[in-house]
């Protein structure tokens, strides 16, 4: 990786002050905490998955909201078959709540923080993941 200063001072200034902002923000609203809370534990929780699963191949898409979700589906299941485990990471809270019903996919949680360390410990835990990042424009 090459070092830029738009990248150091992103990674170093950027994100410490966007976590402190929504550590603040979340004593306010209820959809900033649930999407703070819902991280703790991320990395255990695809550890496991991934423990119960060593074998298969898995597809992991991302979905910023509930909408984009719901653009997803579709398209995520044409991947869909036994040899093959469908899971999608969000941002938002409400794509959570979109999910609760839902038995598309085998795994489904919170996206890392965009913090360089814990995206690094989601990957690993992941393991040969293939990712699948999503845009309804790109679908299309």
């Amino acid at each position: 990786m090459s070092w830029s200063p738009s990248k150091s001072a992103y990674n170093g200034v950027v994100l410490p002050v966007m976590r402190g902002g929504f550590s603040v923000l979340s004593l306010a609203s209820s959809k900033v905490r649930d999407g703070l809370c819902g991280r703790h534990g991320l990395v255990e929780r695809v550890r496991d998955f991934r423990a119960r699963h060593p074998q298969d191949r898995v597809i992991l898409f991302h979905c910023a909201s509930a909408g984009e979700l719901q653009a997803l589906k579709p398209f995520a299941g044409v991947f869909a078959s036994e040899d093959v485990k469908l899971a999608v990471s969000y941002f938002s809270p409400s794509a959570r709540c979109a999910l609760e019903h839902d038995n598309l996919f085998q795994f489904a949680d919170y996206s890392p923080p965009d913090m360089r360390s814990d995206v690094r410990a989601y990957l690993q835990a992941s393991r040969e993941l293939f990712a699948v990042a999503q845009r309804v424009e790109d679908l299309v």
